[in-house]
């Protein structure tokens, strides 16, 4: 009887120390903590669960219909999140699995601050001298998209709503001077700007003025705008500077496209052919 006594006793405090050593298998989740606590629309947030190990999954609800189980290896753990809207949100960590307990915190997400976005008349160039009767060009320079109101001299005015920078031109009847004016409309800054143009009587001599590269720096493999400025029907030849080139004829100004491989610096070379004159260059930046 002594002997089943002690058989029993032994029983016991195996299931005893088995239910003792399953209880201490399970993890606990007991903490949750948030950085930045304030931040803004589109930056990321970070958010460290914390607790006793084991623990093989957490589920992390981030309060704006976002909400995760994520299978860990052990605590802490850190998960990122980023926010599409302003407001208070509450963010809930509840353990999973072989793990118990729960944890929470608040994050406050302000609006993103507004962008700034540049609308400048900057320069106003006219090619001159013109022709009588021929397209004289005209060149808006600036930044963003900008209403320009051009007086060309003549008793004409145009209005005009574009992307900075922008070639216009315009046919003028009488050989004489003009004085040309553009003039930014608000919102776009820059105040007027005066360009001096002599009109030549017959046809003038046709020829490149100058070359300008849109965007200048530019990334690699984008389209780069190279606008060949002057007065008169040529043939034009450019020379990209990357080892290709390409011929074309019309009445200037032209413009075509090319897109650069590789990052660096490049010299945009143009010449023209009989019975046109001049040639004119600009360097390009290409950056990764």
């Amino acid at each position: 009887m002594r002997l089943s006594l002690i058989s029993l006793a032994s029983s016991l405090l195996v299931l005893v120390l088995g239910v003792t050593d399953a209880a201490a298998q399970r993890g606990v989740v007991n903490g949750l903590s948030i950085t930045p606590t304030t931040s803004q629309v589109g930056a990321t947030i970070s958010a460290t669960v914390s607790g006793v190990n084991p623990c093989g999954a957490v589920f992390v609800d981030w309060g704006d219909g976002t909400a995760v189980t994520h299978p860990i290896s052990e605590l802490p753990t850190t998960r990122t999140h980023t926010y599409a809207a302003a407001g208070n949100y509450s963010v809930t960590a509840r353990a999973m699995g072989n793990c118990d307990g729960e944890a929470a915190g608040t994050v406050r997400i302000n609006p993103a601050p507004a962008v700034s976005v540049r609308r400048e008349l900057t320069a106003f160039f006219v090619s001159s001298p013109g022709a009588q009767g021929q397209p004289v060009s005209m060149s808006l320079r600036g930044e963003g998209t900008c209403t320009v109101a051009v007086a060309f001299g003549d008793g004409n005015t145009q209005q005009v709503s574009v992307q900075l920078p922008h070639t216009l031109t315009h046919v003028y009847a009488e050989p004489r001077s003009y004085n040309v004016t553009a003039a930014a409309v608000s919102p776009c800054e820059g105040g007027r700007h005066t360009a001096r143009l002599e009109i030549a009587a017959g046809r003038a001599r046709t020829s490149i003025a100058r070359v300008v590269v849109a965007p200048n720096p530019a990334p690699v493999q984008s389209r780069v705008s190279i606008a060949i400025e002057g007065s008169g029907t040529c043939p034009v030849t450019v020379d990209f500077g990357d080892g290709t080139d390409q011929s074309i004829e019309g009445t200037l100004p032209l413009r075509v496209f090319h897109s650069y491989a590789r990052p660096g610096r490049y010299e945009v070379f143009t010449w023209t052919a009989a019975p046109c004159t001049g040639e004119a260059s600009a360097v390009v930046q290409i950056r990764r």
